[in-house]
């Protein structure tokens, strides 16, 4: 629909909404890529296809630009796998093509990238600006609240005492940040050292874990390697990203990443307890 405040024509997305989406697409399509080279049937290879053109067309449209380089290292990433190079050339060449002839369509929603072209540049960037006095302040936070942290949820309610609210056009006025756009430091301010130091324990668990389901190479190895990027790019992205567990419009990437997450810790549970009972309901009948 018309977008009257930009003068151009996009969806019909606010840009919350563009980024929610885009960060549960970076999580999925991995895994859609996996079953992508591993399927034998040609309509359900093109299925996949289908679902993984439709989410990367979501990522372009997102305006977010952290989403769309998350989702390109871990795509290129499978280029370390020999089953999915191919895959993997065919998609780069799909989109090459995809931008080639729709390139003045695409203008709006990739100028963001032109605005870094200079080494300095990406960090003068409006939007990179923001990030770093929200990351300031969430430091200042921790500064005054070492151990408890402002409380889990009140950085927005306690980001005036520490910075000044800036103008956003989609409010129509001067707004806090509602997160330190980075959700290791958002932790350190609203948890305190408690709080930062168990995200961390998680986090590394949950990584420490997908990299021993990849250690042994078998017929799920794409699959398994597919989870461990997922979990990566999710972690990657949080860098500059503090919504990561929030439920908003219905949205909840959080869900996502703990699905994925129970998967990869799960793994190794089933297979044993397939290899374990399976002998004895066989047995049995």
């Amino acid at each position: 629909s018309g977008n009257t405040l930009l003068d151009e024509y996009f969806l019909n997305l606010s840009f919350a909404d563009g980024v929610l989406v885009a960060n549960i697409l970076i999580m999925t399509i991995p895994i859609v890529f996996a079953f992508m080279t591993t399927e034998r049937k040609r309509s359900k290879k093109l299925l996949f296809v289908a679902i993984i053109t439709t989410g990367m067309i979501g990522i372009i449209l997102s305006f977010s630009r952290m989403a769309q380089i998350s989702i390109a290292i871990g795509l290129l990433s499978f280029g370390l796998i020999k089953k999915a190079r191919r895959y993997l050339i065919l998609l780069i060449a799909v989109g090459l093509l995809f931008l080639m002839f729709n390139s003045e369509k695409l203008n709006p929603y990739l100028t963001k990238y032109g605005e870094m072209s200079s080494v300095g540049s990406p960090f003068e960037v409006s939007s990179m600006l923001k990030r770093l006095e929200g990351w300031r302040t969430a430091l200042e936070m921790f500064r005054d609240h070492p151990l408890m942290g402002v409380g889990i949820g009140r950085y927005e309610q306690e980001y005036t005492n520490y910075a000044s609210q800036y103008y956003a056009v989609y409010a129509k006025g001067y707004v806090s940040m509602i997160s330190a756009h980075n959700l290791y430091l958002n932790y350190l301010a609203e948890t305190g050292i408690p709080g930062f130091l168990m995200l961390l324990i998680i986090f590394s668990a949950i990584v420490i874990k997908g990299f021993s389901l990849i250690k042994k190479t078998d017929n799920n190895y794409v699959f398994k390697y597919s989870l461990l990027i997922s979990v990566l790019i999710f972690l990657g992205n949080n860098l500059v990203d503090g919504i990561t567990f929030a439920y908003v419009k219905e949205i909840d990437k959080g869900m996502v990443f703990w699905s994925i997450t129970a998967t990869i810790i799960s793994y190794g549970v089933i297979g044993k307890n397939q290899g374990r009972y399976l002998p004895d309901r066989c047995d049995s009948k």
